[in-house]
């Protein structure tokens, strides 16, 4: 015997995931299974593996990574931890770009054009790998990155957004993800902000378990445009009796700082957003991230009047993505059966 160990079944699970997110990619006709779109893959697996996965798959390349638009890793050396996230929801992509927004609205009130064109970067694909400490060798793209360029020329990371569901598992783990850029990122980041969503019942496609007369029954459109059936302003959307999304029962923001003696993660109040107790008060100053005159100490501030008509129109976006998956998913198990 030599002696050689082959890999754990973490390994194999999550080499077998990503392998079946890269023949996604490259096809026009293959059909990705429901789980990946609405569930993260999480295993653990040690760094060592993980780095034998990356090698293996030739995941730091990249060319490959530009290709393969659907694949978002993230590691936590600190749990070892891997996760394999899910493809971006609409829903959660309102909530990076309602925040950028703010953000990059808070240039044309920086009254130096020259600060006004250095100060204020933000991102949505960031791939970050400089943690240190308990969490050097990990990695993480957050949902939204905003970096800022100080007196120095540097640019500098300072603020992420991390969004997620609520329900379950997922309010751990957004903590494990805060807790990993405030603790885990040295100096640069001083403020995580996280967003829960509940969402009730919680998805699951409403044709997988249909037959071929029932679904012939439902005479399903292929429209672009569905004309769901909206049972509140937040959900349940439905058509054709099946619930594409569910209410949006919650959505809540908390601000979580660095301690700046001990280096901690510190969570503060929860907003609730949905439903709104009262306006949000979530408000931050450029002196909070940068170096910058007592004049060019603006606040930056955000539009909750147009907030509440942007979360509507991401969830029938929502909607509208899960059923037309659902139709393609239909099609091509017919067309599995003819062959």
């Amino acid at each position: 015997m030599d002696g050689h160990v082959g890999p754990s079944e973490s390994y194999v699970r999550a080499r077998e995931h990503i392998e079946v997110l890269m023949c996604y990619s490259d096809s026009t006709v293959a059909v990705l299974p429901e789980a990946y779109w609405e569930e993260d893959f999480v295993v653990e697996m040690s760094e060592g593996e993980w780095a034998r996965l990356c090698l293996d798959l030739d995941l730091g390349n990249e060319a490959l990574g530009q290709r393969l638009r659907y694949l978002t890793c993230s590691y936590n050396s600190l749990t070892s931890t891997l996760t394999i996230h899910s493809l971006p929801s609409p829903l959660f992509r309102y909530f990076s770009r309602f925040i950028q927004e703010g953000f990059l609205d808070t240039r044309l009130h920086i009254p130096k054009s020259e600060t006004r064109a250095r100060i204020i970067r933000a991102s949505v694909n960031l791939k970050y790998l400089s943690f240190g400490g308990e969490y050097r060798g990990s990695k993480k793209t957050p949902d939204l990155a905003v970096s800022f360029r100080d007196v120095d020329g540097i640019l500098k990371l300072k603020l992420v957004v991390q969004v997620g569901f609520s329900g379950g598992e997922g309010y751990s783990r957004l903590i494990e993800d805060t807790r990993m850029w405030l603790e885990g990122a040295g100096r640069e980041v001083s403020t995580v902000v996280l967003v829960g969503v509940e969402e009730s019942p919680s998805y699951q496609s409403p044709i997988l378990d249909l037959e071929g007369e029932e679904i012939e029954q439902l005479e399903l459109s292929r429209q672009r445009r569905i004309n769901f059936n909206a049972e509140g302003d937040f959900g349940p959307l439905t058509y054709k009796g099946l619930v594409w999304v569910g209410q949006i029962t919650s959505v809540f923001m908390e601000i979580w700082k660095k301690d700046s003696q001990t280096g901690s993660a510190v969570g503060g109040d929860r907003m609730h957003l949905l439903p709104p107790a009262s306006p949000p008060q979530l408000e931050f100053a450029l002196r909070e991230f940068t170096t910058v005159s007592l004049d060019e100490d603006v606040s930056v501030v955000f539009d909750w009047d147009d907030f509440t008509r942007g979360l509507k129109e991401s969830i029938v976006e929502l909607a509208e993505l899960r059923y037309h998956r659902a139709i393609k998913y239909l099609w091509r198990r017919r067309m599995d059966a003819r062959d």
